[in-house]
């Protein structure tokens, strides 16, 4: 298989060695990208008709389990190179 058809996510997995938990979330994430970002996404109606508070709220709490996957990762790799 070549590269191209990996998907991002197999990729981080892969060569990062990245958890499953924060694999999920990053794929959740992936599906709000483009629906929430253009208004003309959808076939009528704007972004806001189709996404509720509790869709924010889930989006937050993985995009914040990812930023501390992320800290948590950093932290570990500048201690190996001190």
């Amino acid at each position: 298989m070549d590269k191209a058809s990996i998907s991002s996510s197999h990729c981080l997995k892969r060569e990062l060695n990245v958890p499953n938990e924060i694999i999920d979330a990053d794929k959740a994430l992936d599906k709000h990208y483009v629906p929430t970002r253009y208004p003309n996404a959808w076939s009528e109606g704007s972004p806001h008709e189709y996404y509720t508070k509790d869709d924010a709220d889930d989006a937050i709490r993985k995009a914040t389990l990812i930023i501390e996957w992320v800290r948590k990762s950093w932290e570990l790799l500048k201690r190996g190179r001190s």
